[in-house]
């Protein structure tokens, strides 16, 4: 990647294409279509072309959307096969990923979020209630403890359950498992913000998520 390009690779939504549409206009005797290519995250594609498209009607310049999972998009960028000035992806923590594979600081700090949603943790009913379900709230730390547990259901008086399975999408390409191998490190060091580089590399945090996984 040029420099140029590096200073402008950011995470954002589609209405930034206006600003970098300005900057990128050629304006000679000929004026040509300026395009600007924009990585979407899978799940955000009903929301974002119908934009896509107005802005393409509205405009000179034309934003030319490709949708691809977070996953895909990031290693592609990380690797230089995919040169992108703009990317929404489905997470803002694909963004801090992709400045640690690339080694490099592309993406602000700062970034726009269209939505916000929750993680959610699903099991059968009578396994919640095992745990102690609708008395109690069941977080991570009830299900980490019993992923780490020897005994397993039996500790909660069900051996006849079997023994504990947690699953996960691969969060090498899903959001979603990203963001749980992300909560189990949160969970696991006690926070709920501020993670850092220190924390995940305790030997017995690195030990536990190991277990989990």
């Amino acid at each position: 990647m040029t420099a140029r390009v590096l200073r402008v690779l950011v995470v954002t939504v589609a209405a930034a294409a206006v600003a970098v549409a300005a900057l990128e206009r050629v304006h000679d005797d000929k004026p040509r279509t300026t395009h600007v290519r924009y990585l979407i995250s899978v799940d955000a594609e009903k929301l974002l072309l119908p934009l896509v498209e107005r802005f393409n009607r509205e405009h000179d310049v034309r934003v030319d959307a490709v949708t691809l999972t977070s996953g895909e998009a990031e290693q592609a960028i990380a690797s230089g096969r995919e040169r992108a000035v703009l990317w929404t992806p489905a997470s803002s923590l694909w963004g801090r990923l992709l400045d640690h594979d690339a080694h490099a600081a592309w993406v602000p700090a700062d970034n726009p979020s269209l939505v916000s949603s929750p993680q959610v943790i699903a099991m059968w009913k009578n396994l919640a209630v095992a745990l102690g379900w609708p008395r109690k709230k069941i977080g991570w730390h009830e299900v980490l403890e019993l992923a780490t547990s020897r005994r397993g259901w039996a500790a909660y008086g069900h051996p006849e359950f079997g023994a504990f399975r947690l699953g996960h999408t691969n969060p090498d390409f899903s959001t979603s498992g990203l963001s749980a191998v992300a909560s189990e490190y949160y969970a696991l060091t006690g926070k709920r913000t501020g993670l850092r580089l220190q924390d995940i590399r305790r030997r017995e945090v690195r030990a536990a998520v190991r277990t989990i996984e």
